[in-house]
């Protein structure tokens, strides 16, 4: 094997090892009960999109405010929206064409935690699309409706062509 095919070769398996490492940090973060509090979960969904975000080039705004009771957050809820999230962002990745996303995640509590809600958005200001003829996006917006039903949340999704989108995501903790 001549050098510069070694060299390519050696650099796909780092890669591969360096996703490999990325998914079971998500796995731990998914499972460990010690993220299991609001706030450790927007600090994670907020590096994961800043990330994702960067690496694309887009500005990002964030608006994660800090939980004033700081709830607990199940497990399912913590993994459906973290899928949901990356869903998102692969979306404006592939097809939104824009240049801003900015990204909205925080938590009220009415009375006791027992009370406890979450609201997540992403929106961008891409082109946007027509919601009436989504068949090019349909396996992506089936897995978020999807997604959301698993977890007994409500799922909305404003789009317009030339007008960005934005997904909004409201359920209990």
């Amino acid at each position: 094997m001549e050098k510069d095919a070694l060299r390519e070769k050696l650099r796909s398996i780092g890669a591969e090892a360096q996703e490999v490492a990325q998914h079971l940090r998500d796995v731990v973060f998914i499972i460990n009960p010690r993220f299991d509090v609001f706030s450790e979960v927007q600090a994670y969904y907020r590096e994961k999109a800043h990330e994702f975000l960067d690496d694309l080039g887009l500005d990002a705004q964030f608006d994660f405010p800090k939980p004033e009771h700081n709830p607990s957050v199940p497990p399912e809820v913590k993994r459906q929206l973290f899928l949901l999230l990356r869903e998102c962002l692969n979306n404006i990745a592939k097809h939104a064409q824009a240049t801003e996303v900015h990204l909205t995640f925080q938590s009220r509590v009415f009375g006791t935690e027992s009370l406890a809600t979450y609201f997540l958005e992403v929106r961008d200001n891409g082109q946007g699309f027509d919601l009436e003829n989504t068949r090019h996006f349909s396996n992506g917006l089936k897995s978020m409706t999807e997604r959301a039903e698993k977890i007994g949340a409500n799922l909305e999704i404003k789009s317009a062509p030339g007008q960005g989108t934005a997904i909004r995501v409201e359920g209990s903790l």
